[in-house]
């Protein structure tokens, strides 16, 4: 019988989001057909990592961080931020994270199986070298692979039903925000 805590299959992903209420028009519009500068304030934006259940979209934990950059950098922290209390059986996200590290991490220290596709690195018909990796190129489950979309729509469900838009200008604030935005979405369900 499975325990209520256990969760057999969750999803791992990140977004960026927007930071005030600058459009893109006014961008356009403030440059005034001159070269814009190269550095504005929207060079760097708020990102949120999520861990969701994928049976009932919960969100599981989440990390707040600046954008852009590789997903692949806040896969140990999110899964650190797991409760206790609650057991991953698997865990799916999408090439971003993929890395014999990150499989390494969650399978050896943690005890959760990982499925991510092996795409990272040069394209070539030889199996990776490392232990994770190619397993993953050998022994692919689609199947459960397939539900890593859970996630997105969690992310479909927070721009929708909340917002996409973070009021805060600095970046603890807009940590709080995301905060937030996971118990709110939490809630909603």
């Amino acid at each position: 019988m499975q325990n209520c805590n256990t969760v057999k299959l969750a999803a791992v992903d990140g977004t960026g989001l927007q930071s005030g209420h600058i459009s893109s028009y006014f961008l356009k519009r403030r440059a005034n057909g001159k070269k814009p500068r190269k550095k504005t304030k929207l060079t760097k934006y708020p990102k949120m990592a999520v861990v969701v259940d994928t049976q009932n979209h919960m969100i599981l934990s989440f990390v707040a961080e600046r954008g852009p950059g590789s997903d692949s950098g806040h896969f140990e922290k999110i899964l650190r931020r797991l409760p206790a209390e609650i057991k991953v059986q698997c865990v799916t996200a999408d090439g971003g994270y993929d890395g014999e590290a990150n499989h390494i991490f969650a399978n050896e220290i943690l005890g959760i199986e990982t499925i991510i596709p092996p795409i990272i690195g040069k394209k070539t018909d030889n199996l990776p070298r490392t232990k994770y990796r190619r397993r993953m190129k050998q022994n692919f489950d689609r199947q459960r692979y397939g539900q890593r979309w859970q996630v997105e729509t969690v992310y479909s469900m927070i721009k929708r039903n909340l917002t996409d838009t973070l009021m805060s200008k600095s970046f603890h604030g807009q940590c709080r925000e995301i905060s937030l935005l996971a118990i709110t979405h939490n809630l909603m369900i």
